[in-house]
């Protein structure tokens, strides 16, 4: 995917992360957004054996919020025959009411029965809150990031579609933040997730059970 960039997640690795797996029943299901014409939605859960499951994706092109939320409570409607707990972070951009009908993101997604909460947005801690559980190997030699085959943007992001463009310049230097893509709108989602499950961790030392090894993605 990358003729002139860099991979943002260079831990990634199909053989270790990837593999298919299904919700558990009774666990809390997490939601991402991210807003904007593209608006994602990307569905995990955090087991209480120390692993991350992202299981589903939604994503979309030239969509209104409004309609968005409807096709997610749709998909979460015939995805979830049994009661779920839903936990719903969301880009905090999403405050910012529309000049349209000045209504927030978050404000549209209260009137459908969302209760979306901001998540971090310090680009530093985005990434981290990704880059932990993605390098961190729990008792028994499992990854604690798991991502399911079907969410396809997702996958082709880590693999190198969500990257750091090269800079023009003399040797070799990249820009500081990801290149805003059709793959960084599910990643984005993610990782609003990732900072309301790791984002403690991140800024206030490991509390995480397992062990991490060494990340070349600083």
């Amino acid at each position: 995917f990358i003729k002139e960039g860099r991979a943002v997640y260079t831990t990634y690795s199909d053989a270790m992360h990837l593999k298919e797996m299904n919700p558990v029943p009774g666990i809390p299901v997490h939601r991402g957004f991210d807003w904007g014409l593209t608006p994602a939605c990307i569905f995990s859960q955090m087991l209480p054996d120390g692993r991350w499951l992202v299981f589903d994706e939604l994503t979309s092109d030239d969509m209104s919020v409004d309609l968005f939320f409807d096709i997610v409570a749709d998909h979460c409607a015939k995805t979830f025959k049994k009661r779920v707990e839903f936990i719903d972070t969301g880009d905090p951009a999403g405050n910012i009411r529309s000049q349209i009908d000045k209504r927030t993101c978050f404000q549209i997604g209260a009137s459908k029965g969302f209760n979306v909460i901001p998540g971090l947005q310090a680009p530093v801690v985005r990434l981290e809150s990704v880059r932990k559980p993605l390098r961190t190997i729990l008792p028994g030699g499992q990854a604690q990031f798991i991502l399911h085959p079907r969410c396809v943007l997702l996958r082709k992001g880590f693999l190198g579609g969500y990257h750091l463009r090269r800079l023009r310049v003399t040797g070799e230097r990249y820009a500081d933040t990801p290149e805003k893509n059709q793959f960084s709108h599910p990643h984005d989602a993610l990782q609003y997730t990732a900072t309301m499950i790791f984002g403690t961790t991140v800024l206030h030392g490991p509390q995480v059970a397992g062990r991490s090894d060494n990340d070349d993605d600083a």
